[in-house]
């Protein structure tokens, strides 16, 4: 029997949602937009975990119904991703994100301690109470920023510049992570970005956990080079996205940066 063969078997589905399970995605991007609309509609769901990241988002969101999430206030948490969607979120209804564990990677068998803590913060709301110290967090540059924090995965918030919901950053604390790309890509992104004028007006900038990423000393050099003209608070190495440490990071919330003694963010309620 062929893999297709008993895929359908065991599962049941069509040949054509077959397919799109032996291409990556988890169905067809009918199926997936139809099951997040049925949770985001459901009365009992208070809050929508995704199961993992890896590509699919953009696949979907130019078709996702707008007015009603617009009328939801369920809160929803993803990472890597899931950048694309809280970018078309934030672009539409400036709506919070809790860029957190996924189920699949992360929540399954217990996940980092680390993870589900902070998890819980945001979802129980102690996030907003008191300021989150970030002590293993290098500052690079000193300061007090005031803005939500936005962004996300950084080569996806580059596969959405040209799009509708391509933001500019201005006026807001931009945050960035990655996994897997090596130091020029970063370099050759971030240019990207500047030079399509997405950078300018940041009040300040979030670098998350840089996983297998190259030489940390040599990414650190190429942030300080393509930030160091715009005098604004820059942290490295914060324990958000794809890392070992991974703590929840509420997003499109108004929050406060500071630098000194330590870093710390504190974060307005919702």
């Amino acid at each position: 029997e062929s893999l297709n063969d008993v895929v359908y078997e065991i599962t049941g589905v069509t040949q054509r949602e077959t397919d799109e399970f032996l291409r990556g995605f988890a169905g067809t991007d009918d199926r997936r937009l139809e099951e997040f609309h049925a949770l985001v509609k459901d009365p009992v769901v208070k809050a929508i975990l995704f199961a993992r990241g890896g590509w699919g988002a953009q696949r979907i969101v130019s078709r996702l119904d707008l007015a009603l999430l617009a009328a939801s206030s369920k809160l929803l948490v993803g990472y890597s991703d899931l950048t694309t969607l809280h970018l078309y979120l934030y672009h539409h209804f400036s709506r919070p994100f809790f860029y957190g564990p996924v189920v699949a990677k992360d929540l399954h068998g217990g996940g980092a301690t680390s993870a589900c803590h902070s998890l819980q913060a945001c979802l129980q709301g102690t996030i907003f109470k008191t300021p989150v110290e970030l002590p293993m967090t290098e500052c690079l540059a000193p300061g007090e920023a005031e803005a939500p924090i936005v962004g996300g995965c950084l080569s996806l918030i580059v596969t959405s510049s040209g799009t509708p919901y391509g933001l500019p950053f201005r006026d807001t604390i931009l945050f960035i992570e990655d996994i897997n790309e090596k130091p020029y890509a970063i370099d050759r992104m971030l240019t990207h970005l500047r030079e399509a004028g997405r950078l300018s007006g940041i009040r300040g900038l979030i670098c998350g956990q840089f996983k297998n990423c190259g030489d940390p000393q040599q990414l650190k050099d190429i942030i300080l080079d393509h930030f160091k003209d715009y005098r604004i608070p820059i942290l490295w190495n914060a324990p958000y996205g794809h890392g070992d440490h991974m703590h929840c990071l509420p997003l499109g919330i108004p929050a406060t940066l500071c630098t000194s003694p330590t870093a710390k963010l504190s974060f307005s309620p919702v």
